[in-house]
């Protein structure tokens, strides 16, 4: 695997395997396998097994997260989070602990008491899985202003009461800059990870309580990647980025196949005003694949910036666990091939083991030449844009900052930790996924000042939910027939 790839790959939310260290004495020895079917049947612990799936998540905390040291200094404590942990799972009359317990524990504590939202953070059990740390979404009203100087005044509301003209004095923050046929205007909504029925709006002429809503409904759909054309118009839909698959499998055979069809499509995008990418429902999968497509679209797959940059991209991986062909990798929808089993040994996971400490690559490298592709890129994004769709954003603006624009609602917020490894406690099956790159330092968002944070994501530079997506695309374009190529 050449070194690009190498740092790329690492970015997603998939398993990787990296080759074995020596193994050393570890103090949670448990040599037995377990198929991963028969964990997964198990809905009650012994208290030896209690205890030995506490120890092994002690273990992997502390030797697997790469936000674990920053955590400490921020105050974290192990010996708080596990007392906290058993104190929320009591032992039945019976002698036992149950599994569900234990996981909604985990679950509530990682949140508790880590300092740092992880949106790569989570956990399952089957085909259960639960993010630590939720998302923001907007809750919209129907309620838009227009800017006159540091000024808002109401455009249009549904609510009579609500007259146009009334000047806005609440939060400048709840109101979302919105492009439509009539020019700039700004709608008032209210960012929240829970759901938000209504809210207050101040006016000078009164306080009244209006509806809110969250009206996306854009979900991954696999399989729906295409592209299509006009003149002046280029549009790609980029459904996954290979999520979730297995390297070996016949789905990223196909998802291989799709990304090399987009490529060749984005390298017509020299002759192209406009390029648009669909990235609207786009989970993730391998950040390379979004890199590929870049420099197909802006050097016509001629790695002149994009290269160079992730050649020398460090990121803080420290305390990552080397994976040894015994432990079982999830990939997709698969959970393990008929030969593996799920051990947990800490031979395996020698505490001494400290992985590599490097800095963050601050500094993106300059590009002198010219690019081919001089156009507009538009990136359509939602809520379900997450990880290495994220990284795509994020590379792009870096690239052409000032002929990037985002629309659509702002993405998942999925990226700062990424390189997700996938571990399992040996008794309970319970899934931890832990992140091993910390990127929160890098050019790629340190810099980006779209970029809201882990949890928020990417700002986009026109607020358009799917009603209103046709309007907003039609006044960039100068097209009223730009929704003829989705």
């Amino acid at each position: 695997m050449k070194i690009r790839k190498l740092f790329t790959v690492v970015l997603v939310g998939l398993t990787m395997l990296f080759s074995s260290c020596s193994k050393k004495s570890g103090p949670y020895k448990n040599s037995r396998n377990y198929s991963y079917d028969s964990i997964n049947s198990k809905g009650l612990l012994t208290r030896e097994e209690f205890d030995r799936d506490l120890d092994a998540l002690e273990h992997l905390f502390e030797n697997a997260y790469v936000l674990y040291d920053k955590s400490v200094q921020k105050r974290f404590s192990m010996k708080a989070f596990l007392k906290e942990i058993r104190k929320e799972c009591p032992v039945n009359a019976d002698g036992f602990y149950k599994r569900s317990e234990l996981q909604n524990a985990i679950l509530k504590n990682c949140a508790r008491h880590f300092p740092y939202a992880d949106s790569h953070l989570y956990m399952g059990l089957g085909n259960n899985f639960r993010n630590v740390f939720g998302y923001h979404i907007v809750f919209f009203s129907d309620v838009y202003f227009e800017k006159k100087g540091e000024d808002y005044f109401v455009v249009s509301s549904s609510d009579e009461s609500i007259k146009a003209g009334s000047k806005y004095k609440g939060k400048k923050e709840n109101l979302y800059k919105c492009l439509t046929s009539s020019g700039e205007l700004y709608r008032f909504g209210v960012m929240s990870d829970c759901n938000v029925d209504s809210a207050e709006l101040s006016l000078d002429s009164g306080k009244f309580t209006v509806d809110l809503s969250f009206e996306n409904k854009m979900r991954a759909q696999r399989d729906t990647s295409r592209f299509n054309e006009s003149e002046k118009l280029l549009y790609i839909k980029v459904s996954d980025w290979g999520f979730g698959f297995d390297y070996e499998s016949d789905e990223m055979t196909m998802a291989r196949a799709k990304l090399n069809e987009i490529k060749e499509a984005s390298k017509k995008a020299s002759e192209k005003d406009y390029v648009i990418v669909d990235l609207r429902g786009n989970p993730g999968g391998l950040s390379d694949y979004g890199e590929e497509v870049l420099e197909c679209l802006y050097f016509a797959n001629e790695p002149k910036l994009i290269g160079p940059y992730t050649n020398n991209l460090k990121n803080a991986r420290k305390r990552q666990i080397m994976l040894m062909s015994s432990e079982i990798a999830y990939a997709g929808s698969r959970y393990n091939n008929l030969g593996l089993t799920a051990s947990y040994d800490p031979d395996l996971y020698p505490r001494e083991y400290k992985g590599i400490d490097e800095k963050a690559c601050k500094e993106f490298p300059s590009y002198k030449g010219e690019k081919k592709f001089k156009g507009k890129l538009i990136i359509l994004t939602d809520c379900n844009s997450a990880s290495a769709s994220e990284y795509f954003v994020a590379m792009a603006r870096l690239i052409d900052e000032e002929n990037v624009i985002l629309v659509g609602e702002n993405t998942n917020g999925c990226i700062s930790y990424g390189g997700v490894l996938r571990y399992y406690l040996p008794e309970s099956g319970i899934i931890l996924n832990l992140s091993s790159v910390d990127l929160s330092e890098s050019a790629l968002f340190a810099k980006n000042e779209k970029w809201a944070g882990e949890t928020y994501g990417f700002m986009p530079d026109y607020w358009a939910t799917n009603d209103k997506l046709s309007e907003t695309l039609e006044v960039i374009t100068g097209s009223s027939s730009v929704m003829d190529l989705f």
